[in-house]
């Protein structure tokens, strides 16, 4: 009935019923003029007057009470009854008809009755059905109550950092409130500061065009932050979840996936060293090919030599410097070979710290007197499963590029070799990721030389890269100890930064339960 009655314009105005648009707080916006005829009052005053007004008290009430309410949750209204009070005659009973509009506002309809016994009877059922809508109210109050509690803890016991910002008249972006991880994230050092830390971010870093833009448009909204900011403390890597929580407010959820990031790297450089070590082992072979023809036939020519040639010819000289070339040469392919794991060796079970004790008295003299050497190795032995010469080769070009970086910073400094053990998977420990699960031998060399900056270490491994002068360094040591490690199972890492030294660690399988000797 009511639909209709609202449809044309002409059958508002001219309707059997009284016709009445209210706000959703009872406030007439508007009425048709048989509600004008029944109340004696202009259309105007009408307009802006609660409706509630215009009925008797006990109307009013159920009006207010039951009817109203009922109608702010979407229920519709059909035949309750209610009195009117009318301009110069009795009190008008009516029959009211209700229904809320998709704005909110309600659509009334009152149609006059004249029968008492059916007032009254339909009064005693609007009041038990007000008694009943009293109930509910108090039921979904009390079920809101519940359910923002168990919101809340939710809130609070979520494992993701979750913030919430509220946009205030100005624009500007207030913390409302976060959750204790949050507050752990954005704390330096851990557990202190964090909401003072998390209020900084908000401030300095927090991306406050991708917060407008997710109330704006109530789309979720992900980005990545690069660095957080330097009041949080060392730079990492943040995703960030923006959800609209209308009208004001926007819900932040924080994920460091600084380690990720770093794995992937990590496993980039992998690929790219492995694939370039397949290119480099291909091509030592081949030119390993070519010098042992070289090699040979210089021998052939060297006996020749001793008996066509007299003592002390230049021709002799020139095959000295030959043969020298070649073995240079051979040299450089066997480490080649070594970096794309193509080397020949002969791989048995040796305790390393025998091998570190053995090297420093090899080494001492190399490093110089001006330099402490540090042994500071584990109690336990260490077993791994390699080659001794390629082992030894690793030790000792970890060695001289410490030494060489040592000389470069100051007269002195220290070169510190330690060794310890890792159970992995380690969340902690970075890089455990890329290796299998296990028990692993932890051997790190340190110096107190100039370091890297971070284009050199992330180049560090890569053959013939060197930040020596020409003629001072082939660029194929850290190459080849890459290679080497990756060949045994293991990973190999620097840690470095310019003016603090540098520390390259690797992670070799433990062999302790090999029985090979």
């Amino acid at each position: 009935m009511i639909a209709t009655t609202r449809q044309l314009d002409s059958s508002f105005e001219s309707s059997a019923c009284a016709l009445v648009l209210c706000d959703p707080d009872g406030t007439i916006r508007d009425a048709n003029p048989l509600l004008s005829h029944w109340t004696g009052k202009d259309r105007d005053d009408l307009n802006g007057l609660p409706f509630a007004r215009l009925l008797a008290p006990s109307s009013a009430l159920l009006f207010e009470l039951q009817l109203r309410p009922r109608l702010a949750l979407g229920q519709r209204i059909d035949g309750a009854l209610v009195t009117v009070v009318a301009h110069g005659t009795p009190s008008i009973s009516a029959v009211l008809s209700a229904v809320q509009r998709d704005d909110g506002a309600f659509d009334l309809a009152l149609m006059s009755v004249r029968e008492r016994e059916a007032f009254e009877e339909s009064l005693r059922r609007a009041h038990a059905e007000t008694e009943t809508a009293r109930a509910a109210l108090a039921n979904t109050a009390r079920a809101l109550r519940e359910s923002e509690a168990l919101v809340r803890a939710q809130f609070a016991a979520t494992p993701l950092p979750t913030l919430v910002w509220r946009r205030d008249a100005a624009g500007h972006f207030l913390l409302d409130s976060h959750n204790a991880i949050a507050a752990q994230l954005f704390s330096e050092p851990p557990g202190i500061g964090g909401l003072d830390a998390a209020l900084a971010f908000g401030a300095a870093t927090a991306p406050i065009e991708a917060m407008h833009e997710a109330i704006t448009t109530r789309d979720v909204i992900e980005l990545e932050l690069e660095e957080a900011p330097r009041s949080i403390g060392t730079a990492r890597c943040l995703v960030i979840t923006l959800g609209p929580l209308p009208p004001d407010r926007v819900v932040m959820h924080v994920r460091d996936v600084t380690r990720e990031r770093a794995i992937e790297a990590q496993q980039r450089h992998g690929f790219k060293m492995q694939a370039l070590g397949q290119l480099v082992a291909g091509i030592a072979h081949e030119f390993n090919n070519v010098l042992s023809v070289i090699s040979g036939n210089l021998e052939l020519m060297r006996g020749e030599l001793d008996e066509l040639v007299p003592p002390g010819h230049q021709i002799r000289e020139d095959a000295d410097t030959i043969q020298d070339a070649t073995r240079r040469a051979v040299g450089l392919v066997s480490q080649l070979l070594a970096f794309g794991g193509r080397q020949p060796v002969a791989p048995r079970r040796l305790d390393l710290h025998e091998l570190l004790k053995a090297s420093e008295r090899l080494l001492r003299p190399v490093v110089g007197r001006t330099i402490t050497w540090q042994l500071q190795l584990d109690d336990a032995p260490a077993w791994v499963r390699a080659d001794r010469d390629q082992l030894m080769q690793v030790i000792t070009n970890l060695v001289i590029n410490a030494r060489d970086a040592v000389h470069e910073h100051a007269a002195g400094g220290t070169i510190t070799i330690r060794t310890g053990w890792e159970q992995l998977p380690d969340p902690k420990l970075k890089l455990s990721q890329v290796l299998a699960p296990g028990r692993y031998l932890r051997v790190s060399v340190q110096d107190t030389g100039i370091g890297m900056s971070d284009e050199v270490r992330s180049r560090a491994f890569e053959p013939f890269f060197t930040t020596k002068p020409v003629g001072h360094g082939t660029g194929l040591g850290l190459s080849t100890i890459y290679g080497i490690v990756r060949e045994l199972g293991g990973v190999a890492e620097i840690d470095s930064a310019s003016g603090n030294g540098t520390t390259v660690w690797l992670l070799l399988p433990d062999a302790s339960a090999s029985a090979d000797a």
